[in-house]
């Protein structure tokens, strides 16, 4: 309950600074968050200000945004008509979103490790962004080729990429997934069939009633369906939907806490292995209860959805191992100096 008072400032402070406030609202919510995270016994803190981030925004607004709308406008202008220019580029701008986005989130990764301290020794993300973005894109490529049939090696390349250039101090996370990618591929296949042929128990029986109300309201050859029958066929669609969608986010669970609780063990930092243990109701509720308080109240209360997050992640992370922390220094790089700018511009940090 003490983050409510927080969380509603920031927002009547977002109105009034028109959205402007965000990057320190943003910092005071990971200040709240890793300031109540203990390991060990020992805080973590969240060092970085909303000044780096908004530099770092603004950096990114006028050497990457403010030419992609540019270029837009002036292709709109230019080729109005031309269909086939108007394909190519949209397509090319999706592509070239997507590959940002990735880096973005790599980027933002490296940013919020290296503003995390605990007793005094912060991280780091090593390794390049660009290499991480080509990496996802080749990934989505095939992915998508595959009917989302690689998305198990997908998840296993991408996150061990991430891990093994993980640091904290001067000590390296690994992330060992050598000849265990098949392990993910019976929950994912489960999940697969799921996303495509559970929707039909719900659509198939509501199409046909929708049908059939359609028939009984023609069959005295009006031209116009009745009001009444309109509003209840397109309150089925909606009820379908809604089902539909609950459906997804549950086999999504599903598949999640399966994914967590065996990829969890292949982290390692020194001598200390982690294990994931959830079962999918409790990530279901966290999920839909996160989309309620999200899209409820326009996005104001998404510091309480973060805070779920957080908590929902340290109730069910387990580390193993008696820890080395003696020998444990201070990494040398030094710490990058912006904010996660790009990763504000298309919102591909967590919290």
């Amino acid at each position: 309950t003490d983050i409510w008072p927080m969380a509603l400032s920031i927002a009547l402070l977002n109105v009034i600074t028109l959205f402007f406030y965000r990057f320190w609202g943003r910092t005071r919510v990971r200040q709240y968050l890793w300031a109540r995270t203990t390991l060990f016994g020992d805080r973590f803190a969240y060092t970085g200000t909303g000044k780096e981030m908004f530099i770092g925004f603004l950096i990114v607004f006028f050497l990457i945004i403010l030419p992609i709308i540019g270029l837009s406008t002036f292709v709109s202008f230019k080729w109005p008509n031309d269909m086939v220019v108007q394909i190519v580029y949209v397509y090319s701008l999706a592509a070239v979103t997507y590959f940002l986005f990735y880096m973005a989130s790599y980027r933002a990764l490296r940013y919020r490790l290296s503003r995390t301290n605990w007793r005094g020794i912060r991280g780091t993300q090593a390794g390049s962004s660009l290499v991480y973005a080509l990496k996802a894109m080749g990934w989505l490529i095939l992915t998508a080729l595959s009917m989302g049939l690689t998305y198990p090696i997908q998840r296993v390349s991408l996150t061990g990429l991430k891990f093994n250039n993980a640091w904290f101090g001067d000590r390296r996370f690994t992330f060992d997934s050598a000849g265990r990618s098949a392990q993910l591929y019976g929950p994912f296949m489960r999940a697969w069939a799921g996303f495509i042929f559970k929707p039909l128990i719900i659509v198939i029986p509501v199409i046909l009633l929708i049908a059939l109300l359609f028939g009984l309201a023609k069959q005295d050859g009006r031209t116009e369906i009745p009001a009444a029958q309109a509003n209840i066929m397109t309150a089925l669609m909606v009820v379908m939907w809604v089902l539909v969608a609950l459906g997804w986010l549950r086999t999504y669970a599903r598949y999640k806490v399966r994914e967590a609780a065996i990829m969890a063990p292949w982290v390692g930092f020194g001598s200390l292995r982690f294990t994931f243990n959830a079962d999918h109701k409790s990530l279901f509720r966290l999920l839909f209860g996160n989309i309620l308080l999200t899209f409820l109240t326009l996005g104001f209360a998404r510091p309480i959805a973060q805070k779920r997050s957080a908590r929902f992640i340290a109730d069910h992370l387990r580390i193993q191992g008696e820890p080395d922390l003696e020998t444990l220094a201070q990494n040398p790089e030094s710490a990058p100096g912006l904010g996660e700018g790009l990763a504000d511009a298309f919102d591909a940090g967590s919290i």
